[in-house]
């Protein structure tokens, strides 16, 4: 009852330990994430290329699915190819994505970004060694980023056309 100078109490002494569980449910969720990282072990959902068997922990390598990360991989590390570029060759292969949809720059993008691919596991701002087995080496993905690095330091091809004039635009100004 809350129209009770107890009633209330007792409404805000619950709130007090509702809030001390969420708290403690979060740090402990935390604490099991960063541990499982330490270990080596995936946090999340795993990657396109890798499954996890009944009973396993440990990621296992799915081949087919390999071949298209270590193909998107190599494509970009050559720097002839963008992200949408590099979808757009994984979606003419009629390969899709897990979920079934067609790639999208987003998605090469975050996977053409993730070191679990050549052995590590992601913590928050941890890298630790994985037990899965690398689908790709160290150095492409290193290769890989300074492409990226040199993609973001060039303009982008519609900054560099010519600006257009339109015949109505004075009138408008």
């Amino acid at each position: 009852d809350y129209s009770t100078t107890q009633g209330r109490m007792f409404f805000r002494m619950m709130a007090v330990f509702v809030q001390w569980y969420i708290e403690n449910l979060s740090a402990e969720a935390i604490k099991g994430k960063k541990e499982r990282a330490r270990k080596g072990l995936h946090n999340n959902r795993l990657p396109f290329g890798y499954t996890l068997e009944e009973g396993n922990k440990v990621a296992q390598v799915v081949p087919e699915e390999a071949e298209v990360i270590r193909k998107a991989f190599q494509l970009y590390a050559t720097s002839a190819y963008t992200d949408r570029q590099i979808a757009q060759v994984l979606g003419e292969s009629g390969l899709k994505t897990r979920t079934g949809r067609l790639w999208s720059k987003d998605t090469v993008r975050d996977f053409l970004q993730n070191e679990f691919f050549f052995g590590k596991v992601a913590y928050r701002d941890e890298l630790h060694p994985g037990q899965h087995e690398p689908i790709i080496s160290r150095e492409l993905f290193d290769r890989c980023q300074e492409v990226r690095r040199k993609h973001a330091g060039s303009k982008r091809s519609f900054q560099n056309q010519p600006k257009r004039y339109y015949f109505l635009q004075r009138l408008i100004h």
